[in-house]
């Protein structure tokens, strides 16, 4: 439904749309979007992968509001990965990673929804969620692996905060993930 409602915006002229596929070691990637609608549809497979994506929505016609839409999956080992969304209007980043030591941010900042769906598979984790602004926080987030993760949430501005990690640590508690590692793992989160 949101890829729908994308597109059928940028082909009524409202909003921009990049889809990509890339394959190999090394790939810097930078994708820059301002307007009413922006999509994102991204496919990396390789190593050494960089990719940073800025949405800034701000409404075509000076009125009413934009809408980030992202959707990335990445295979491979020491990626990078960072998404900025802000201003106004709704924000959703539904991001796939799969391999050894990735380095992933997303900031949503800003008036409208927020919501993201983060999915990590793989040693040496490094993940920070930051959500702020007019409430309506969304996180869904999986950290696997047999080494040790760093996550850091922080959801804050006019309550509605909300985020699942769904796990359970050794000792039964089920807020935190999965911590396979002997050296053990860094959870934060604040919600304010």
């Amino acid at each position: 439904t949101r890829v729908d409602a994308a597109l059928s915006a940028y082909n009524s002229g409202a909003g921009d749309t990049v889809e990509a596929n890339i394959s190999g070691d090394s790939n810097d990637i930078y994708i820059e979007q301002a307007g009413g609608v922006s999509y994102i549809n991204l496919a990396i497979t390789g190593n050494l992968n960089s990719f940073s994506s800025k949405q800034n929505l701000v409404p075509l016609t000076g009125s009413g509001s934009g809408h980030g839409y992202i959707e990335a999956t990445i295979i491979g080992s020491s990626n990078n990965v960072d998404i900025d969304q802000r201003g106004l209007g709704d924000k959703a980043t539904f991001l796939n990673v799969t391999g050894s030591t990735n380095d992933v941010d997303i900031d949503q900042r800003g008036v409208g929804d927020k919501f993201i769906d983060l999915t990590i598979t793989g040693d040496n984790h490094e993940a920070t969620i930051y959500q702020n602004g007019y409430g309506a926080h969304s996180a869904r987030v999986v950290l696997d692996g047999s080494q040790p993760w760093d996550f850091e949430l922080n959801q804050t501005g006019a309550t509605s905060h909300s985020y699942t990690l769904p796990h359970t640590m050794s000792n039964g508690a089920g807020v935190s993930g999965t911590c396979m590692a002997v050296g053990g793992c860094n959870l934060s989160v604040n919600q304010n």
